[in-house]
Parts: structure tokens; sequence; C-alpha cells
């Protein structure tokens, strides 16, 4: 694929594969449990369900960064984004 930066062998577009391309074995595993989760009544009391909007947020380039500290007394200072959401959540 034109643009693709190569590096000891591998390309960089495995960042924007779907996980379904990227890691097929894990993405089957995942169905199956969305399909037991779908399917089943289990009465778990640890057991929760998240709305998509949930699961999508979860899945976001939020994920990338790691903080530690209180709101407002981070040791990373990009993290600025990251920051507004969990002002927003806990306030």
């Amino acid at each position: 694929m034109a643009g693709d930066v190569q590096c000891n062998g591998y390309s960089s577009n495995w960042l924007e594969e779907p996980l379904e391309t990227n890691d097929p074995e894990i993405y089957h595993i995942i169905r199956q449990e969305k399909e037991r989760q779908r399917d089943g009544l289990e009465l778990i009391a640890s057991e929760n369900f998240a709305s998509a909007a949930v699961l999508q947020a979860l899945g976001s380039c939020l994920t990338n960064k790691y903080s530690k500290g209180n709101p407002g007394v981070r040791y990373v200072l990009f993290l600025f984004w990251l920051l507004q959401v969990v002002v927003t959540m806990v306030y």
C-alpha cells in the first residue's frame, strides 16, 4: 500500500487494520463472548453490560495514554483532553 512505512519488515498499516484482520483469533474469541452474553442469562453480580457509546469511548485514542496522580496534578503534562474527560466524569 502506498505510504506504508517499513520497519524490521513490518508495515505501519497494522495501525489502521480492524481487529478481524489484525488478529483473527482474538476477534473470534470476542465474537463468541458477545454471542454468549447476548444469548444467555447468567445472574453474576460482577457482570455488566456496557452501551455501544461506552464501548466506543473505551476503544478510543484516549486509551493510548496513561497518567498517574489526581486531576489537575498529573505527572504528564500532555494529557489535557484526557484530563477533561476525568474532570467531566468526577465533578
